[in-house]
């Protein structure tokens, strides 16, 4: 039966222990010597390869459908248009074998997710460490020379073509500019420590760092 429905927790269980065995290939990457995932999960469901001998996590396999599941609505940042198919097929319990694609990609999509959130959280804490002693800098609405290094410039990729920059002074406090443009065309570039003139246009908190956000900058 060409259409014929599987259930997603029968499925998810031949696929984790088919991931244990084999690692994860996606389609696109197949060669002779690694098929592609999904062939293999179907060739065990469908009772042409033995089902590989390997203990299942329910709980990880629970949680992996549930963190899908919970973006198929969502429009939040960092949510992928492929996010939400997956968890509306997740979502709807059941599958066909021409879906077996995605489910072979639930478990590692879920590790990887969990790995960079780890790491994000690092970020943080790294972050506040290395900020803890950054203080607010200048008198709000206030012009006056600072001398930084530039640390990123990060494309915020809206209709105005801003840039997030971030630079330390000789002080080690934070200092935020929201530049309408690259910088590196008429400020600088990643690392160059410069002097220059800017209006102090809010002290913030990020993160429990206290920053000095800054605007209309100019080289000195």
């Amino acid at each position: 039966m060409a259409n014929k429905k599987y259930g997603i927790q029968d499925i998810l269980s031949v696929a984790y222990k088919v991931i244990a065995v084999f690692g994860y290939t996606p389609k696109n990457k197949q060669t002779e010597d690694s098929p592609a995932t999904a062939g293999i999960i179907e060739r065990v469901v469908k009772g042409v390869d033995p089902q590989p001998e390997v203990v299942v996590d329910a709980e990880e396999i629970q949680n992996a459908v549930q963190y899908f599941v919970n973006r198929k609505d969502s429009y939040e940042r960092g949510v992928t248009d492929f996010d939400r198919t997956l968890g509306d097929i997740l979502d709807r319990g059941v599958v066909t074998a021409k879906q077996f694609g995605f489910i072979a990609t639930v478990l590692p999509s879920y590790r990887n997710s969990i790995i960079r959130q780890a790491e994000r959280a690092e970020k943080i804490l790294a972050e506040a460490e290395a900020g803890k002693n950054s203080d607010w800098v200048g008198v709000t609405k206030g012009r006056q020379e600072f001398t930084a290094t530039i640390e990123s410039a990060r494309d915020l990729n809206n209709a105005w073509g801003t840039f997030l920059v971030k630079m330390l002074d000789e002080e080690s406090n934070h200092l935020v500019w929201f530049a309408s443009g690259d910088p590196v065309w008429d400020f600088g570039k990643v690392g160059d420590t410069l002097t220059f003139k800017a209006t102090v246009k809010d002290h913030s908190e990020y993160n429990g760092i206290k920053q000095t956000v800054i605007n209309r900058c100019k080289v000195v």
